[in-house]
């Protein structure tokens, strides 16, 4: 129990820090990064490279079933992938980011949201109104 709590007491500064360096390199990028694609690129790799440190420290061992098509994903061949996904949990999130570049899209109320609106844009989300039928076809 006390190994726990003291690998525990190591592990929170080790992500503290993993998430204050992630948000400084996000900040950095949305600064002097002024082409679209390339903002976009860079919050893809900039999320995935801290969010595989982050699952690592973390402990996770992480098992992929349909590799093949994970590896497709990274090599380019398969072109504009949607991965439909409703995650249990925040550590969904990091999982799935760390292991490919990807994009997510939340709702224009988490933009809003303290702390977790700022995190999700400095991962490149889209932030998309779903209450409201009539901007679907903007949204799109």
């Amino acid at each position: 129990m006390l190994i726990a709590f003291l690998t525990g007491m190591i592990k929170f500064p080790c992500l503290v820090s993993l998430l204050a360096a992630f948000m400084f390199f996000g900040f950095l990028g949305k600064l002097i990064i002024f082409n679209k694609n390339l903002k976009i690129r860079f919050f893809t790799h900039n999320t995935q490279f801290w969010c595989k440190l982050c699952v690592f420290l973390s402990g996770f061992k992480v098992e992929v079933e349909g590799k093949d098509i994970l590896s497709a994903l990274k090599q380019g061949q398969i072109k504009n992938p949607f991965i439909l996904s409703n995650h249990l949990s925040y550590w969904d999130i990091l999982i799935l980011s760390s292991l490919c570049p990807l994009l997510f899209i939340t709702s224009r109320e988490m933009k809003k949201t303290l702390f977790l609106g700022q995190l999700a844009e400095l991962g490149g989300s889209f932030f998309v109104e779903r209450r409201t039928p009539a901007y679907l076809h903007q949204e799109i």
